[in-house]
């Protein structure tokens, strides 16, 4: 259980949530499903998951502008 090793003095409560969002940003950038995502995050609601704990890398952002670009031309 993530309680078990959550509470020690080495992990803290910050790290536990840095690793989440990290996992789930990972997951978004690999184009893996936002239920699928939810799912390995164990949350209830997509929109928590989509959210709160992912975020846009620098690469998708360049890439969807670069996307964007090409489309006005």
């Amino acid at each position: 259980m993530i309680g078990t090793w959550y509470s020690t003095p080495e992990l803290s409560v910050t790290a536990v949530h840095d690793a989440r969002r990290t996992c789930a940003t990972l997951l978004v950038d690999l184009e893996v499903h936002p239920r699928v995502i939810m799912q390995i995050l164990g949350q209830a609601e997509v929109s928590v998951t989509m959210e709160i704990y992912s975020q846009a890398s620098s690469k998708a952002t360049r890439d969807a502008l670069k996307r964007l670009g090409e489309s006005l031309r």
